[in-house]
């Protein structure tokens, strides 16, 4: 019992610490249920997404919407975008939109995933291909990333969609990006 009282001071630190992480570990849980309760639909030409109410609507045009984190302030960001489909391979498409964006991958470290890994779980649509690249890379040849892309050809349509952060924020909103682009509906007319 004399520990405890000669370290008063320390155990009430430690106490205060460990209250906080659960408390942390009760909020995370609870964003997640949270997320399909409170998501909005946003809409991109004849597409639809739920997206998490945290998310903040940066940019859109009449093909292209790009979001960030408006509870929180770090480096995350993701954009969807609509684009013609020409019969393109959709790797090769997707090298060409990175060469755009400036963004080099890891490719040894580069993970693909095509349509028998990814097709059930889109319940609301019938792609006709996807492919998913999750990688580290660089941006602007001076910015460590994490990227994940979805790669998805409807009919005569390709949507690409990233989520972009540093290496370490990738974690925190990745699986509410697979769950928006999962949730990718066509409008029906």
């Amino acid at each position: 019992m004399e520990i405890f009282t000669e370290h008063l001071f320390s155990w009430s630190i430690l106490t205060l610490i460990l209250a906080y992480l659960v408390y942390t570990s009760i909020v995370i849980k609870e964003e997640n249920l949270s997320y399909i309760e409170n998501a909005k639909q946003i809409n991109l030409q004849n597409y639809s997404f739920l997206v998490p109410s945290w998310w903040k609507n940066n940019k859109k045009t009449e093909d292209e919407l790009t979001f960030i984190r408006s509870d929180q302030n770090y480096d995350w960001k993701s954009f969807f975008k609509i684009y013609e489909f020409n019969d393109e391979d959709l790797l090769e498409f997707y090298a060409e939109r990175l060469k755009e964006l400036t963004i080099f991958l890891d490719e040894k470290d580069s993970i693909v995933l095509d349509d028998q890994h990814l097709r059930y779980k889109f319940k609301n649509i019938s792609p006709n291909k996807i492919v998913h690249i999750e990688s580290m890379g660089t941006e602007n040849s001076e910015r460590r990333i994490y990227l994940s892309s979805y790669i998805i050809q409807i009919e005569n349509k390709i949507i690409l969609a990233n989520s972009l952060s540093s290496v370490l924020n990738g974690m925190l909103e990745g699986p509410y990006f697979e769950q928006v682009v999962y949730s990718l509906e066509k409008i029906k007319n």
